[in-house]
């Protein structure tokens, strides 16, 4: 099984493969990155700058794996007690919302579309029919704003969310974690 880890969280030391091409984000600084092939740990390095806080895991891994098995990999609980089926439309807006917005304070950290891109490149890399997306929580919508309402507590950080991805042949995750005033200044 060959790993390919973002943000420095793990270090793969298998030679890492292009996944995805975005066409349009705007990282920090104003500057724009058009028509350029991110290979995954450009791609995760990309959301934790765009976001500036909290930590970022994006990884995927070739090959068969099991819903605890990739969250064990990248050091998520284990426990598929805590992780609940999504539809590919909401792990789209999951994958968008944990980018765009804190998890603590729910401001906006990016832009939504940049925020879609980067989302949208992650979750292109697995077959819709075949894969199932995970994740640890429920989102309120009070009119058009949204809330991380309920969820289960899978990183050391007291908030974090995301998407896991499982497939036949690749697997992934795009997860953000946060952490309170008082857990940061611990």
């Amino acid at each position: 099984m060959r790993c390919t880890c973002l943000s420095g969280f793990l270090q793969a030391k298998q030679p890492r493969r292009k996944l995805c091409v975005l066409l349009a984000l705007t990282l920090d600084g104003g500057r724009a990155v058009r028509d350029m092939e991110f290979e995954t740990h450009e791609l995760g390095s990309a959301i934790q700058l765009s976001r500036g806080c909290g930590r970022v895991i994006c990884a995927d891994f070739d090959g068969p794996i099991s819903l605890d098995r990739l969250a064990r990999h990248v050091d998520l609980d284990p426990s598929t007690d805590k992780y609940r089926e999504c539809a590919p439309a909401e792990a789209q807006f999951i994958a968008t919302r944990v980018i765009s917005h804190g998890l603590v304070h729910d401001g906006l950290l990016v832009a939504q579309e940049e925020a879609e891109n980067l989302a949208r490149s992650f979750l292109n890399l697995f077959p819709e029919g075949p894969s199932k997306s995970f994740t640890n929580g429920e989102f309120l919508f009070i009119g058009s704003m949204s809330y991380l309402g309920r969820w289960w507590q899978v990183t050391p950080e007291r908030y974090s969310s995301g998407v896991l991805v499982v497939g036949p042949t690749r697997s992934g995750v795009l997860w953000v974690a946060d952490q309170g005033a008082r857990e940061a200044a611990a």
